[in-house]
């Protein structure tokens, strides 16, 4: 019988405290993010690709900076944004602490363009703060000069990129 008191106290203790640490979650930053572009490098000069071919696919404002907008869906830790105006899909992923990659590629019409974004998302208030850096690498000319592309980089271009977006 005195048995009784301490398994039941025993049998408490383990339900009532786990032995391991639950799963961190992936947070969910699905979201229309609107985000301000800083360019950091670049080797694409005039002679190899125009301003428009670098970031054509982005909005401008009127004192010239890039905007990129993206609405951001997410399945579990798959990402998938469409860049809007220029309809462009990327793909990526979201880690646990709100690091994220998303990429793809985003066309014009004498040129080919890969974008990757490398960021983190973090909670601001009811919406999402996203800071990170977007690369593009440019492909405008073919070996022989031909203005069109051939699928080998001409350039790169790293933009940093701050903003927020909203559910």
């Amino acid at each position: 019988m005195r048995l009784f008191p301490i398994v039941a106290l025993a049998s408490l203790l383990l339900v009532a405290c786990p032995s391991a640490e639950p799963e961190p979650e992936v947070p969910d930053i699905s979201a229309t993010y609107v985000l301000a572009a800083n360019q950091r490098d670049s080797d694409c000069v005039a002679s190899i690709a125009t301003p428009d071919q670098v970031t054509g696919f982005m909005e401008t404002t009127p004192s010239g900076v890039p905007i990129l907008n993206v609405e951001i869906s997410q399945d579990g830790d798959a990402l998938d944004g469409l860049l809007d105006p220029s309809g462009c899909a990327w793909s990526g992923i979201v880690d646990t602490d709100g690091s994220l990659t998303l990429s793809g590629p985003c066309d014009g019409e004498d040129v080919q363009r890969i974008g990757r974004i490398a960021a983190t998302a973090s909670p601001f208030g009811a919406d999402w703060q996203l800071e990170g850096s977007l690369t593009i690498e440019v492909d405008t000319l073919d070996e022989a000069g031909d203005p069109n592309p051939d699928g080998a980089a001409d350039c790169e271009t790293i933009l940093d990129l701050d903003g927020t977006g909203s559910q």
